[in-house]
């Protein structure tokens, strides 16, 4: 018998989905630097308007995100 929680993590998405801000974007490699909400920052595929946020995934810009406020809090 299979062991059930690697079952379980099989049905789990591998990779999550990153809201980020467009630092810079090149048109003529189809790449775009982006910036982490933890401050990291990333190359990845796909290309969208300095400044913009978006929403990544797997290393690629799946889509533009919507304008909401944004906050951080630290719980201790």
């Amino acid at each position: 018998m299979a062991n059930i929680w690697k079952q379980f993590e099989n049905l789990l998405e591998n990779d999550s989905t990153l809201l980020a801000t467009v630092l810079s974007s090149q048109a003529s490699t189809g790449t775009s630097v982006v910036t982490l909400l933890s401050g990291d920052r990333l190359k990845v595929r796909g290309t969208a308007t300095q400044g913009a946020t978006v929403l990544v995934k797997g290393g690629e810009i799946i889509q533009s995100a919507p304008a909401m406020d944004q906050y951080s809090m630290v719980l201790y």
